[in-house]
């Protein structure tokens, strides 16, 4: 799939269980460029919602100069996952693009992970990329929330160049711009470079 100059914008997903406000993909490979997603919504009644722009599973994402702005996961009980990206077991590649005022949003009672991406099982590699004023927010309880602008677990990262400014976990958070989580026995990686 090729994406040339393209803009999706409040577009939605409402079930649920809600992924990928503007995009789903499975085994696939996603090429996107000029493009700007904005206001995107995965919104879950009930289960998680996940990826408020891109959802996708066991595909290759490759962007550049492209923009992602107020995209939102959300959900009733299980959380918001990727305010714009979530991605397990895939590929994402950006460079020259920025992620601003995104959102992973716990909802009521659960976490959030990623206001811009959450990765589970992912190969990311980042250049000349700015994000800037992303949240991933908890309910107002005990729930926890990680990764203000990236959740990752059991990922590896390669970041150069790039700049992270002013993005937030609340409510009980960790990892204001990055948070890494390692489970399986391979583990992964993170890499700052010029950054």
């Amino acid at each position: 799939v090729h994406l040339t100059d393209c803009t999706m914008s409040n577009n939605s997903t409402d079930s649920t269980s809600a992924t990928g406000g503007a995009m789903y993909s499975t085994g696939s490979d996603l090429y996107v460029s000029g493009c700007t997603f904005s206001g995107n919504t995965a919104h879950a009644d009930t289960f998680a919602g996940n990826g408020g722009a891109i959802y996708m599973t066991g595909s290759n994402l490759m962007m550049d100069t492209s923009s992602f702005s107020n995209n939102t996961a959300e959900a009733g009980s299980r959380g918001g996952q990727g305010g714009a990206i979530f991605a397990i077991g895939s590929s994402v590649d950006a460079s020259s693009s920025s992620f601003t005022q995104n959102t992973a949003d716990g909802g009521t009672d659960s976490g959030s992970a990623g206001g811009v991406m959450e990765l589970q099982g992912v190969g990311l590699t980042l250049d000349s990329c700015t994000f800037s004023s992303n949240t991933a927010v908890g309910a107002l309880s005990d729930a926890t929330s990680s990764g203000g602008a990236i959740d990752m677990i059991d990922s590896t990262a390669v970041i150069t160049a790039s700049t992270f400014d002013h993005n937030k976990a609340s409510i009980d958070g960790s990892g204001g711009a990055i948070s890494t989580t390692m489970e399986a026995a391979s583990g992964g990686n993170l890499y700052l470079i010029n950054s």
